[in-house]
């Protein structure tokens, strides 16, 4: 029933789209036949308000749009956040932490960032991040006297919802 009614609002907002693009381009062609004639007297509308008054529209339709959108996105991004945080239950405390850390981040931190912001120690935070790196869960680079930590791309693209990380 609610996918139903996702698919309906979709092809509203396109119909609404599309018919905002034909009505442009009805205006654009009625303007340049004007001008090709001579007969440019904007009698219904003055010819100097059909910028404004399209751009006005553009933005109305904008809005419509985005608000028939809006409700799908924020449903895809709160299943994302969901499966994350289902996904972290089976992994142990610290390995949880360092984690929802990256998944907050966007799925790339410094190393010293996640000592700074979780409980841990570093030592601890140096051997958490040795056992995903070694499952592969995480990638790790050396930055300066730190490390760049980043969730492999199929993970990255499965928590942050981050379409480059399909790669």
């Amino acid at each position: 029933m609610g996918d139903e009614r996702g698919r309906k609002k979709v092809v509203l907002g396109v119909s609404i789209l599309a018919m905002f693009i034909f009505i442009v381009s009805a205006a654009s062609a009625y303007i340049q036949s004007l001008v090709a004639a001579g007969e440019l007297c904007g009698c219904i509308i003055p010819v100097h308000m059909f910028v404004p008054l399209l751009s006005s529209a553009g933005v109305f339709v904008g809005t419509l749009v985005y608000y028939l959108m809006s409700g799908r996105v924020e449903r895809k991004e709160r299943g994302l956040k969901d499966n994350a945080e289902a996904t972290l239950v089976f992994l142990q405390r610290g390995e949880r932490e360092v984690l929802k850390r990256l998944i907050d981040a966007g799925g790339e931190v410094t190393q010293a960032s996640l000592t700074a912001s979780t409980d841990l120690g570093k030592v601890q935070v140096f051997r958490i991040v040795r056992r995903l790196r070694e499952r592969g869960v995480i990638e790790k680079e050396p930055k300066g006297k730190t490390n760049t930590i980043r969730l492999t791309p199929k993970l990255r693209a499965l928590f942050a919802g981050d379409a480059k990380g399909q790669r």
